[in-house]
């Protein structure tokens, strides 16, 4: 398998685990509630990033994520497609990592944010999903 393969590969993996570790905690039974938000580097759009809310209490087992639009701006999705996130206390991540045609080959590269944010040990990112819209914050963020 390519390399540009392998790396789109694991990326949807990563994504299906997400999804089915939340539907094992829980299912859509629970309150889920719409979040959206914006993710700029150095004042242009991240386009491209991921974004993932990890919750504070792991008893929760609900992580949410989203891929940042074209515009800046992202939706969580938890159960579904841009259905937002249970209310609870999040540790946000973020990754963006470029890819390049190298050989015929796509190549991923290191992280635009300089792994500041990529795991939740390290991420000062947190935010909290109450009932109701969710408006979080812009992240201006800065090489």
């Amino acid at each position: 398998m390519m390399l540009h393969e392998r790396g789109r590969v694991l990326r949807r993996a990563l994504l299906a685990v997400t999804c089915l570790i939340s539907a094992g905690c829980g299912g859509s039974s629970a309150e889920i509630y719409p979040v959206r938000g914006e993710v700029y580097l150095n004042g242009q759009p991240a386009a491209g990033a991921l974004v993932h809310f990890h919750p504070v209490d792991g008893e929760l087992c609900s992580p949410a994520f989203a891929t940042v639009n074209e515009d800046g701006s992202f939706e969580l999705s938890t159960y579904g497609k841009n259905d937002g996130a249970e209310p609870g206390d999040y540790i946000v991540t973020l990754n963006w990592r470029d890819e390049q045609k190298v050989d015929d080959e796509f190549v991923t590269g290191p992280d635009r944010f300089k792994e500041r944010y990529s795991k939740p040990k390290v991420s000062e990112l947190k935010v909290t999903v109450i009932e109701g819209e969710n408006l979080v914050p812009r992240y201006d963020l800065t090489e």
